[in-house]
């Protein structure tokens, strides 16, 4: 009897086992990226795909190890999609295929994508090897490309490439479609980021290996341990150094307002938190960003001092993913996750300031600093003893700012994209004191008292895009947006320090009054643009609308009461063709053709550079630019304010630059770059305000500043990168010189501007001992900036002494199963140095000659000392 069953259970098994073997796959109905992600996990196969394209798909099918990609593929047969199976290499590509007689003339389009979140990653590298020698694209912002090319060999073997990213390779089949659309090439990312800044003088294809092209980790040598793009910017050749506590960027001698910062298309006007601290954006939200500081695109903004332009991530496809973080200064989190998944994302990033609760690492004296209140300095009289300069007493601070980003994204089957993107920030500060003032009560017969005073900064900024992005074809694509920017902003001080000049004396009378400057700035902006592939060319054509409404008001000592409000409507339109399809040479030129309706101007930005020998390891660049800006941005010098924009006016044309440049690129070996640069700008209608320039009796102008400056700046910089596995070493120098001219000052002769400095140096060392391990140290050398007391007065000393400082900054990264943490330390100034800022007289109360009494004298002010500073952030 149990024999028998034992035989009967045999003969059962036996039959049931094959049939267990062909069900090792087993799907009815099963969404295809759910399949391919159970795929992937049973097999060593890997998929290349777009979420968007395949999210509605569903299949059924039962195979087994055998016969598995011949099943998926058959169940394919009735979708708009189809396989491409590489089985040596163990890889599968899904892409739509449009069949067509065999050609060697071949049309290869596609997306380069995150391959965690299915972020698009705009401005890849895309190359190949064709006749010996490499071609290659760049995907656009939204991470598209195409190209059209002759190929003699039946398969190609394609190399994208992407900061941040593992490169991926992809062999394609030619012998069967010259059209092939809808490639997707899916990078695994390297580390946690979104830090990194790309710069580039065009956005073209270049041969320089990625690992090569110049980079910036906006996450190193911040005072503060937030990103600061403007302090790691400083690395290059073409960004002047400056302080802790500045203004902005000046770029190739350019004034601070010729910088601008575009988030999503959209200006942002007021660039960093607490006085050029830390940006006013949280890293965590941001993709990978762009630098323009040579010629330009037509279709880009470019006003004289180059554009940085930010992204904001379109958060996760696939999965709810976060990133928290804590600094020396903020609370930061950032999460994302689908919608819909494989089809539609969200994102909502907050950063907030605990400096109020926590006054540790030199919080309060920074805001001190920031509000020109008890800086460090040093008086430079040798006759006067005894003297007491600190004539204000600070009492309390406060300082409070966030930001807040979001976003939301929908992608559809055909590649056609929908974003919604939101920002807002906020900065509010304030520092109370007590000032020594002269005192006339004559009953306790003091001369002097303290009273208090305040001193308050303060802006916000609203901006917001709503963005539609659609491939028309395989060699055409639009962009449409719109959007919007809200700025307002308000600086008080009840001390200000005033300066006169007495031209026939040759001396300063000085003393102190309130100040208070407030502005509103709005914009509206709209844009169409087309992208076309065509005649071994890249085409763009577009234009753009904008509305500006602004508002100033000032009150001061010489300008009481004094406010201007315009209105005014600018229509750009633009073309711009990039030919990158030649042996010896790449051309790129366009044009973009302003009206501005304050003043009725008619004005056209030529834009052209010629590349030789791009191709090449020496090669060679030419270009031209004539560049326009309608907005400006008021400042005073030494007192880093909230960002104030005026608009031009019928009386005060915009300012522009003819803008020539030249450079020589070399790589000599694997692991390097070198580059020589040069460049001369002429600028007209330069703004300044009249208190920068101590003359305050320019009470016959219509306003506050001069508009009708000129000036010239030129210069040559050096760059030369080495960079290998465990080591990168940086090194960047500049010759360079910056003036304006006006005939109402300094008797009509040049003077130069207060951020020039004539020679620069800075030296950047990377290096990597293990995986999970970097540490930077950067030190920087400059020439001092000129002293305006010998440019404006009598001082004899022209400029003052060199700037050195050293910086230090150590990441560690560790994975675990579900996170990844990373850690930061910085220490800016790490020696210490009393580095000059400025020179400046101050109100001193003299203590000599027996009897108190206020005395003028110079001092020198000094940059922020030692800084240390951390950043700890886990990301899930």
């Amino acid at each position: 009897m149990h024999s028998k069953f034992r035989g009967t259970f045999l003969i059962i098994a036996c039959f049931l086992l094959p049939l267990t073997a062909i069900a090792q796959y087993n799907y009815t109905n099963e969404p295809l990226l759910q399949v391919i992600d159970d795929i992937q996990q049973k097999t060593s196969y890997r998929f290349l795909y777009r979420e968007a394209m395949i999210s509605e798909i569903r299949v059924s099918f039962r195979a087994d190890n055998d016969n598995l990609m011949d099943e998926l593929s058959n169940s394919l047969q009735f979708q708009p999609v189809a396989l491409k199976v590489d089985r040596a290499r163990n890889q599968v590509v899904i892409h739509r295929n449009s069949k067509t007689d065999r050609g060697k003339r071949v049309t290869v389009s596609g997306q380069v994508v995150d391959a965690t979140t299915g972020e698009r990653l705009p401005f890849a590298t895309i190359s190949w090897k064709s006749n010996g020698s490499v071609e290659g694209v760049t995907s656009n912002s939204a991470g598209a490309f195409n190209f059209t090319h002759t190929f003699v060999n039946p398969e190609i073997t394609i190399r994208t490439s992407y900061v941040g990213y593992a490169t991926e390779e992809l062999v394609l089949d030619l012998s069967e479609n010259s059209d092939i659309s809808d490639i997707n090439f899916r990078l695994q990312p390297t580390f946690v980021g979104g830090n990194e800044i790309i710069i580039t003088g065009m956005n073209y294809y270049s041969t320089v290996d990625t690992s090569l092209q110049q980079s910036v980790d906006i996450g190193t040598f911040s005072p503060l341990g937030e990103s600061n793009s403007i302090r790691a910017l400083q690395q290059l050749p073409a960004v002047n150094i400056n302080t802790a506590l500045d203004n902005g960027l000046n770029v190739r001698g350019s004034p601070a307002d010729g910088f601008r910062i575009l988030l999503d298309g959209i200006t942002i006007y007021n660039q960093s938190h607490l006085f050029g601290l830390l940006d006013s954006f949280n890293s965590d939200a941001l993709q990978t960003s762009g630098l323009f500081y040579d010629i330009t695109p037509a279709q880009y903004q470019a006003p004289p001092g180059g554009t940085l332009s930010f992204y904001t991530k379109t958060g996760s496809l696939n999965e709810i993913r976060g990133t928290a973080g804590l600094s020396n200064t903020t609370t930061r989190l950032t999460l994302e996750g689908p919608i819909s998944k494989g089809k539609g994302s969200w994102l909502i990033s907050g950063r907030n300031s605990y400096m109020n609760a926590i006054d540790w690492l030199n919080n309060s004296t920074l805001i001190e600093w920031g509000l020109d209140v008890d800086r460090s300095q040093q008086v430079l009289a040798d006759n006067l003893i005894d003297i007491e300069s600190r004539l204000v007493r600070p009492v309390e601070s406060n300082a409070h700012f966030f930001d807040l980003h979001g976003k939301v994204y929908f992608e559809g089957k055909s590649g056609n994209r929908f974003i919604l993107s939101g920002y807002f920030g906020q900065d509010n500060t304030e520092q109370q004191a007590n000032r020594v003032f002269r005192s006339f009560d004559s009953i306790s017969g003091n001369r002097i008292e303290l009273r208090p005073v305040e001193t308050d900064n303060s802006w916000s900024n609203v901006a917001g895009s709503i963005q539609y992005q659609a491939p028309l074809s395989s060699t055409s694509y639009s962009y449409t947006s719109a959007g919007l920017s809200i700025y307002d902003t308000d600086f008080g001080k009840d001390d200000f320090t005033y300066y006169r000049l007495n031209e026939a004396s040759e001396s300063f009378q000085l003393f102190t009054y309130p100040l208070e400057m407030k502005s509103i700035i709005n914009e509206i902006k709209g844009e169409q643009r087309f992208d076309f592939s065509f005649w071994s060319a890249t085409w763009t054509f577009g234009g753009s609308y904008h509305y500006y409404s602004g508002e100033y008001f000032e009150d001061s000592f010489d300008r009481p009461g004094f406010f201007t409000q315009n209105t005014a409507h600018r229509v750009d339109a633009y073309a711009q063709v990039d030919l990158t399809k030649f042996e010896w040479f790449d051309l790129f030129g366009g044009n973009r053709t302003h009206y501005y309706s304050n003043g009725n101007y008619l004005k056209f930005s030529p834009r052209v550079k010629l590349k030789l020998f791009p191709k090449a390891d020496l090669s060679a660049s030419i270009g031209y630019s004539k560049n326009y800006q309608f907005l400006n941005q008021i400042s005073l010098s030494n007192i880093v304010s909230s960002d104030i924009w005026i608009l031009a006016t019928d009386l005060q044309p915009p300012s522009s630059v003819d803008y020539f440049s030249a450079g020589i690129y070399l790589k000599p070996f694997k692991h390097t770059h070198f580059q020589i640069e040069a460049y001369k700008k002429e600028y007209e209608n330069v703004r300044l305000h009249e208190i920068n320039t101590y003359s305050l009796n320019n009470t016959f102008s219509d306003s506050p500043w001069f508009s009708d400056n000129s000036g010239e700046g030129e210069g040559i910089e050096f760059y030369l990168r080495n960079q290998f596995r465990h080591f990168a070493l940086s090194q960047a120098f500049t010759l360079s010189r910056m003036q304006l001219q006006n005939p109402l000052l300094n008797q009509g002769e040049p003077f130069y501007v207060d951020w020039d400095r004539r020679y620069r140096y800075n030296s950047t060392v990377e290096l990597y001992p293990i995986s999970n391990l970097s540490v930077f140290v950067s030190w920087m050398y400059a020439t001092g900036t000129p002293n305006k007391l010998a440019i404006f007065g009598p001082a004899n000393d022209q400029r003052l002494e060199d700037y050195m400082r050293t910086d230090l900054s150590v990441e560690y990264r560790k994975e675990f199963k579900s996170a990844t943490l990373k850690t930061t330390f910085s220490v800016y100034n790490l020696t210490d140095r009393n580095n000059p800022w400025y020179r400046e007289l101050s109100l001193v109360l003299d203590q000599s000659a027996g009897q108190n009494r206020f005395s003028n004298v110079p001092v020198e002010v000094y940059d922020l000392g030692i800084q240390p500073s951390f950043n700890i952030s886990v990301s899930f």
